[in-house]
């Protein structure tokens, strides 16, 4: 498992992974945050390319830990990404400042569902 909290800068430290991530890969935890245009275009690439990479599990937290949702999609990711971006530019009540989220591909799903529901249990 790899975690990575660098405010804003989570997508340039996975991309940088490179051919890595598509072969057996590390399970993923990493801060969403966009303050700007450039970390929303890189979140963007990011997404698509977690999913090329066949990462297929994402499992999406508030910044207050709150877990939220799991996606399967890579649209569901753009989705949240644009939430993010929008309370950025004050076009939306801002709810949280970013998300975490835990991805993972399928043979590592069944680890990561287990550790969020003993994670719901406790807290």
């Amino acid at each position: 498992m790899i975690k990575i909290d660098t405010d804003g800068f989570d997508s340039d430290c996975i991309m940088s992974m490179g051919e890595e991530l598509k072969s057996p890969s590390p399970i993923l935890f990493w801060e969403n945050e966009i303050d700007t245009n450039e970390q929303f275009e890189k979140f963007m690439k990011l997404d698509t390319y977690l999913i090329e990479c066949a990462y297929t599990n994402f499992f999406v937290f508030d910044n207050f830990g709150n877990y939220l949702c799991q996606c399967t999609t890579v649209q569901q990711l753009f989705e949240i990404n644009k939430y993010l971006y929008r309370m950025t530019n004050k076009k939306s009540t801002r709810t949280f400042y970013y998300v975490d989220i835990l991805g993972c591909k399928d043979y590592d799903k069944e680890k990561c569902s287990l550790a969020i529901e003993t994670y719901l249990k406790n807290i």
